[in-house]
């Protein structure tokens, strides 16, 4: 009794003595008391809610001035609220013994996993932090509690495959436009909900989103893209009469990072790669790539060549 009444006259003096100073009254309130003998009683339930409601009041009103949403603070004064009830103490007075008891029996009552009990461990940590740095406690308890380990679960992310027998159920444009859009920008479903019309600009395939913290911070543009494959034709398929003579473009014809086709060769054509006017050719074997040789073809007045 004596050590907490000491305790609760070192915090309550907190706000207005530096650290030497609390350091010689807890020297001073330990020689007084060593000579006082007497039986104290437990303060009223109605005092100790009363203290814990006024400090869990103020913590999630600093917390939204941050731009916590209100569903996070919603969640923090829970957690907090149903901490509180089971250890039935003054905030000031709950040490690291009685957190971890509360972690250990509600991980046993309620079979919670790991990463559950860290999720609370974390918003006991801030709100505890907060106190101290609000000088309510001296020293924040969870400090000694430290991350409680569990196994990293990795998604699996959809392949092109998947998307694409996703795209194929759409039932109308609307879905399917969604569809494109969540995959092409990696936005989140209630940022695209926030969505309107004009927030989107159609002509340069933009569009401004609300992010899930806008609250204070400037908007995000985004950019819907395309498949290469939707704008350019691979390899498209070219017919030719095997014997017929043609125009052949080996990789030494290329100069590196030259548009155009310098030079060429008249053979008979038996096989190969065939490309008209207006077609860009390029090197399928990584050292040509990279020294640049890539060409537009417009060396011949008829259809195709080789």
């Amino acid at each position: 009794m004596k050590q907490k009444l000491i305790s609760n006259i070192m915090q309550g003096m907190l706000r207005f003595l530096n650290n030497s100073q609390l350091i010689q009254l807890q020297i001073v309130l330990e020689n007084e008391m060593a000579w006082v003998d007497f039986s104290g009683g437990q303060k009223p339930v109605e005092m100790v809610e009363e203290n814990n409601e006024k400090l869990t009041e103020a913590f999630p009103s600093s917390k939204r001035v941050e731009g916590c949403s209100e569903k996070s603070l919603k969640y923090y004064r829970a957690t907090i609220e149903a901490m509180l009830r089971t250890i039935q103490k003054r905030v000031q007075e709950i040490n690291t013994d009685d957190l971890r008891d509360y972690l250990t029996k509600y991980q046993n009552e309620k079979n919670a996993s790991r990463v559950t009990i860290d999720n609370i461990r974390r918003i006991l940590s801030s709100y505890f932090s907060w106190l101290e740095d609000e000088d309510y406690i001296l020293k924040s308890p969870v400090r000694r509690i430290h991350k409680v380990k569990s196994a990293t679960t990795v998604k699996e992310t959809y392949t092109d495959e998947a998307l694409e027998k996703i795209r194929d159920n759409c039932e109308n444009l609307r879905d399917l436009a969604l569809i494109d859009i969540l995959a092409s920008t990696g936005m989140r479903v209630g940022e695209l909900v926030l969505l309107n019309r004009e927030d989107i600009n159609f002509n340069e395939r933009e569009c401004i989103v609300f992010g899930k913290y806008w609250l204070g911070m400037a908007n995000e543009k985004m950019w819907v893209d395309r498949k290469l494959a939707d704008i350019v034709e691979f390899n498209p398929r070219e017919t030719m009469v095997k014997g017929k003579i043609a125009k052949k473009v080996s990789m030494d014809k290329l100069r590196p990072f030259c548009r155009d086709i310098a030079e060429f060769d008249l053979e008979v054509y038996s096989g190969g790669t065939k490309f008209r006017n207006g077609d860009t050719i390029m090197a399928r074997i990584t050292p040509c790539l990279e020294n640049g040789k890539t060409a537009k073809v417009d060396i011949f007045h008829w259809a195709n060549a080789q």
